[in-house]
């Protein structure tokens, strides 16, 4: 689950009596993979359903409203990450020629502007932090006439790389590759422990960058597998 926020005016995709508006609070969006095309620019296509389970849909004369989910096209737009770390979303049904844009949140012709650019923030979580995995041993030594049971707790060594796994939360999803764009884009909210950083340098060339993000993408899509995740 996620929040979309405009980098341009800093209001969030959201509704008011059933229309799409952009919202001065938060509102938590569903992003769902519906589809995945022929891989040329990472052609997945999401939906997005509200806290209603109502999916955005362009309407018949090109307009935005949220309506009961069925998948269709109508409903379906690709997520493209920008040079600066922003997104763009894109209506499948326009052919990718229209995308979302915060003034007036509606569809308008793709031009790259500031107003069609919006930051994606988990909603349930901003900063990550490692979890802390440990075992539990228990000895046991008995003789002719008492035992004794000893129970300690045993730490593991964390450091297991799980490439693309950004946030260390034992999968490779969305999330992983927005909280690296973030912190790539230098947001201070986006904060990742030295093991996520080690298991976002997904080419494995010393420092996690763009490209990572296009390979976790990939992993995501399965159109590419990375390693150790088969």
């Amino acid at each position: 689950s996620y929040t979309l926020r405009s980098a341009e005016n800093g209001k969030y995709l959201g509704s008011t009596d059933g229309a799409v508006t952009g919202t001065a609070d938060s509102r938590v969006w569903l992003l769902t993979l519906a589809e995945q095309g022929g891989w040329q620019n990472l052609d997945c296509y999401y939906t997005l359903q509200d806290e209603t389970a109502n999916a955005l849909t362009v309407t018949e004369n090109g307009g935005l409203a949220l309506t009961p989910l069925n998948s269709g096209k109508e409903q379906q737009f690709k997520i493209v990450c920008n040079p600066d770390g922003s997104y763009l979303l894109t209506a499948r049904s326009t052919n990718d020629q229209k995308c979302l844009d915060a003034d007036g949140m509606k569809l308008s012709e793709k031009s790259g502007s500031d107003s069609q650019k919006f930051v994606l923030i988990p909603a349930e979580k901003i900063t990550v932090r490692e979890p802390e995995v440990t075992t539990t041993t228990t000895v046991t030594t008995t003789t002719d006439t008492t035992t004794e049971t000893t129970t300690g707790a045993v730490t593991t060594a964390a450091g297991r790389l799980r490439l693309g796994d950004t946030d260390c939360s034992g999968v490779v999803d969305v999330s992983d590759a927005v909280l690296l764009a973030r912190y790539a884009t230098e947001d201070r909210t986006a904060s990742i422990s030295d093991q996520g950083l080690r298991n976002a340098d997904c080419d494995q060339n010393g420092m996690p960058e763009a490209g990572d993000i296009v390979l976790i993408l990939r992993h995501i899509a399965k159109i590419d597998l990375l390693p150790g995740w088969e």
